[in-house]
């Protein structure tokens, strides 16, 4: 069972670390507008879809909090059971990145059924 995968150079736009860091500080301004409970709906799902896009560009190894920040500006959202299966897809896509235990260590409490629920469904699939 494959729980973590490694970063594979050959898939990256560019591995070059200016533009690692450049996806990197634009992923974390984007997650900043998911702090804003006002903001309309279009907004929030607009960042999550980038979100989902860039987990795959994003070079985890470089930035370990990067995980944290996502999963709490994302479970932050007072409405994110509208976006349910955008999120299911974040988490799949953080588990298959950086693996289930660093997910859950960022996760709150009152979010870990949905990543345990996401990880059984996860390995369902792969059997």
């Amino acid at each position: 069972m494959v729980t973590e995968k490694t970063l594979d150079t050959n898939k990256l736009v560019s591995s070059e670390p200016q533009v690692q860091e450049f996806i990197r500080k634009i992923t974390k301004i984007i997650a900043l507008f998911l702090k804003d409970q006002t903001a309309p709906k279009e907004l929030h799902r607009s960042a999550l879809k980038f979100i989902k896009v860039a987990i795959t560009y994003l070079d985890f190894n470089t930035d370990p909090s990067l995980t944290n920040t996502l999963l709490t500006h994302v479970f932050q959202l007072k409405t994110c059971r509208k976006y349910s299966m955008t999120l299911r897809r974040i988490i799949t896509k953080l588990i298959i990145r950086v693996g289930e235990t660093k997910v859950k260590a960022a996760t709150p409490k009152e979010h870990l059924n949905l990543v345990n629920y996401v990880e059984r469904v996860r390995r369902k699939k792969l059997h």
